[in-house]
């Protein structure tokens, strides 16, 4: 069974600041043209504090910070509709960043696989799935793993363990959840960043968007099938 993936965000970092135009300034880029000032030029308003806009019918988060610019998009139905939503608030906000450098990019996706019973099932078949020889783990009351990777153009991290609807609510869902959801699941969070130099034009960043949900799925896919077999 494949795993569903529940919420997904891009973070892309540049080396400088984002610019944060107010009304006066974006009505002399119209009117001035060429003689407006640059969206580099020294006073520039930047984005000190964080600037967020919630898009609530889409459950689409957008969020800009000093050098960073995030989207987040939860509960959609499938990994292309993640990465439609994704790209097209990108390609939106493009001239707010066009004339930096991109410094990094990752596209974090957090996936989950129902299970039926409880909790204390849920944790004894994920010890006897992934982590049948650590002691500490038929002791503990909650686990986790990590997991670092390294490919050919990019790095992946992978955290896995049992969740709860509590937990996956606090921390990925900014716009709670919805009756799709169960009580509890296996849980996966897939950090994938291009680590070869990266381009912030619309149609880079939507493959990277790609390569990323993607990864995710042969990933949890992987996951999934050894958690069956417990």
């Amino acid at each position: 069974m494949a795993m569903r993936c529940v919420a997904a965000l891009i973070t892309l970092t540049f080396e400088g600041h984002i610019p944060v135009f107010d009304a006066h300034r974006a009505i002399s880029e119209v009117v001035l043209g060429d003689s407006a000032p640059r969206r580099d030029s020294p006073g520039l308003p930047r984005a000190a504090r964080p600037v967020r806009i919630d898009i609530e019918p889409e459950r689409t988060q957008v969020v800009a910070r000093g050098h960073g610019w995030s989207v987040s998009h939860e509960l959609a139905s499938s990994t292309s509709h993640y990465i439609d939503a994704l790209a097209a608030q990108l390609s939106l906000a493009h001239p707010a960043f066009r004339e930096l450098e991109l410094e990094s990019a990752t596209l974090n996706s957090a996936w989950i696989e129902p299970v039926e019973t409880g909790w204390t099932d849920l944790l004894h078949r994920y010890r006897k799935a992934f982590m049948t020889d650590y002691q500490l783990a038929h002791q503990a009351r909650d686990l986790s793993q990590l997991f670092d990777f390294a490919g050919e153009d990019f790095s992946g991290k992978v955290t896995t363990g049992p969740m709860d609807q509590e937990q996956l609510l606090r921390e990925y869902l900014r716009f709670g959840t919805d009756e799709t959801l169960p009580a509890h699941f296996l849980f996966a969070d897939i950090a994938y960043t291009a680590s070869a130099a990266q381009s912030s034009q619309p149609e880079a960043l939507r493959e990277l968007l790609v390569k990323g949900m993607r990864y995710g799925e042969d990933v949890t896919n992987a996951l999934a099938a050894q958690f069956e077999e417990a």
